[in-house]
């Protein structure tokens, strides 16, 4: 499963999060953190260890 770095209003919050989406991921984010409907929440997908050995596999 893809890591995305959490950024909010265009700031990194230095908050990670995984998930099988970027969907699930704004679920995740959205349920521990109070956001407004003016908050822009981005996600950047990060290469993680984990994923880089699991790319290597294939």
């Amino acid at each position: 499963m893809p890591t995305y770095r959490v950024l909010i209003n265009q700031r990194a919050t230095g908050d990670y999060v995984t998930s099988a989406s970027k969907e699930d991921a704004y679920f995740d984010v959205a349920s521990s953190m109070a956001l407004t409907y003016q908050d822009s929440v981005q996600f950047e997908e990060v290469n993680t260890p984990a994923h880089s050995m699991a790319d290597q596999q294939l």
